[in-house]
């Protein structure tokens, strides 16, 4: 697993969704029906090398950059694009 870089605030309201690491790898894939609000205060960072998939097991691509949480727990994370 990767760290996080550049953790800060993220500064306003985003959507977000739930992801959940797969086994020991950098691979995440997202969990169903989970969308939700991160606050403004929420501590988010870049995360290299990690791939997030769908339900389909097909690669998803920011439109910006993906930013996680930092005050998460494996094997489930939120993530939110950042653009």
């Amino acid at each position: 697993m990767t760290k996080l870089s550049s953790v800060r605030s993220l500064g306003k309201k985003r959507v977000a969704v739930r992801v959940r690491r797969i086994g020991g790898s950098n691979k995440y894939e997202v969990v169903p029906g989970s969308i939700t609000m991160l606050s403004g205060e929420v501590k988010v960072g870049e995360r290299d090398g990690a791939l997030i998939v769908d339900e389909n097991g097909e690669a998803m691509q920011p439109t910006g950059k993906f930013l996680w949480t930092a005050e998460t727990i494996d094997p489930f994370h939120l993530v939110t694009d950042f653009f």
